[in-house]
């Protein structure tokens, strides 16, 4: 900083120390300490010059870069995980059993009238299955047993009304030795007339399965 002699002894606060002969000496000003005075001589350094050799792996350098470039999480009512758990505090009951009972988790409050021809793609799906059987005594009395069971546990009853939705299922048998392993999949997948799936209008929700 350069100021002129005019206003030194406005800056001045009439403190000073003496470091030696040969020295300068230290005034106080309100911009701190001040050095004034002759500077011993000293003989001139060569420049020095140190290299360090820095080598950084590929993955160290996308993990600093998605450190810095990853943007905050989004709040949770804007996540379908999120939406899922919402409508699971708000909407789960229990009901006359006892059981703990949630709505479908839809994405948009989807209407059952928008799957229509459910019932004929079910049906026709059956009818698949009646040919598979009527061929096939052993699988037919492993399907009949899984069915019978699946009634008993009360998974399955008896519909009182012509319904409004239906999932098709299909066989699938494994064999072991002389006895057939069978486990039947109910098909929430299949394309009802309108081109739609009941697991295209469910939000997918949080996966409860542990990984490691």
């Amino acid at each position: 900083m350069l100021i002129g002699a005019d206003i030194f002894p406005q800056v001045w606060k009439n403190k000073c120390s003496s470091l030696g002969p040969g020295f300068p000496s230290v005034y106080s000003s309100v911009f701190g300490w001040v050095l004034i005075g002759p500077v011993q001589k000293h003989p001139d350094i060569g420049a020095q010059a140190m290299l360090v050799s820095l080598v950084s792996s590929m993955e160290s350098i996308i993990e600093r870069f998605w450190n810095v470039e990853e943007p905050e999480a989004a709040p949770p009512q804007f996540t379908e995980d999120g939406l899922c758990e919402e409508l699971f505090n708000s909407e789960m009951r229990r009901d006359s059993r006892g059981r703990f009972a949630v709505p479908l988790p839809f994405r948009s409050g989807r209407p059952v009238k928008d799957f229509p021809g459910s019932r004929q793609v079910a049906l026709n799906r059956f009818l698949q299955l009646e040919k598979k059987l009527s061929a096939d005594e052993v699988l037919y009395n492993a399907y009949r047993k899984f069915m019978l069971d699946y009634e008993s546990l009360g998974h399955m009853t008896l519909a009182e009304g012509p319904g409004q939705y239906f999932i098709p299922h299909h066989a699938i048998q494994k064999s072991e030795g002389d006895s057939v392993k069978l486990r039947v999949v109910f098909d929430a997948s299949a394309k009802c007339h309108s081109g739609v799936s009941l697991n295209q209008c469910y939000w997918s929700g949080r996966s409860c399965s542990r990984t490691s």
